[in-house]
């Protein structure tokens, strides 16, 4: 017990010690942690975006299921968009060493202004690039159009929840030390309240690369 008891306050010690240098050497420490889960989650985001945009399609139109390249179609357009985005989210990363509570926020944003743009990327291939595309009276329908938006906001809302449910994992079993785990912890859960794929982030401060051509819708 007493063995325990020590492992936990020398963390607790660390984590103040860390504070007291004005919260730069914790940023520092927390930094790999945080590039780590992001990049991970970038780097297979278009095919989880290809999985749920597939799946959804073919709820809405079973005829879809005979076409074995559906995945392909959605895949396609959907890595496409995320590594043209990949970047400009990394940016934002890196701004992370200037204020945990304040750019986490940001950081996940643009994770799921990604992940939407994916989204209606990948919906609009598969409908563009199959017989839905090419039928006249569906291309004039209000309701077809409803539909399809319909599939963009539910494969959206499915990946929103998967992508923050595998930061918050990921982070948790990044091998940390326990001092930079126990701060990002007992933040988390608060944090990841905030993300909004809606909010305006504004420009990173921290570039590693020129801002993509094309970027995700903010309004």
């Amino acid at each position: 017990m007493d063995f325990v008891k020590g492992i936990m306050e020398n963390a607790a010690g660390v984590v103040e010690q860390l504070q007291e240098l004005g919260g730069e050497a914790l940023m520092q420490a927390v930094m790999p942690v945080m590039r780590k889960a992001v990049t991970e989650i970038l780097d297979h985001l278009g095919d989880q975006v290809a999985h749920v945009t597939a799946e959804k399609m073919i709820e809405k139109f079973p005829i879809l299921e005979k076409f074995d390249d559906l995945m392909d179609k959605a895949k396609e357009m959907a890595d496409e968009y995320v590594e043209g985005q990949k970047e400009w989210v990394l940016d934002f990363v890196e701004d992370v060493v200037d204020g945990f509570d304040g750019n986490l926020p940001k950081v996940g944003s643009t994770i799921l202004k990604t992940a939407r743009g994916a989204c209606d990327k990948a919906v609009d291939n598969i409908f563009e690039r199959t017989p839905l595309g090419g039928c006249c009276s569906c291309l004039a329908s209000g309701a077809m159009k409803e539909t399809i938006d319909g599939v963009k906001k539910d494969s959206y809302e499915s990946v929103r929840d998967k992508s923050k449910n595998e930061l918050k994992e990921k982070i948790a079993n990044a091998g940390a030390p326990p001092a930079v785990q126990k701060f990002i912890s007992e933040k988390m859960d608060a944090l990841l309240e905030k993300f909004d794929p809606d909010m305006d982030v504004g420009e990173p401060k921290h570039k590693r690369a020129p801002k993509p051509e094309t970027m995700p819708d903010q309004a």
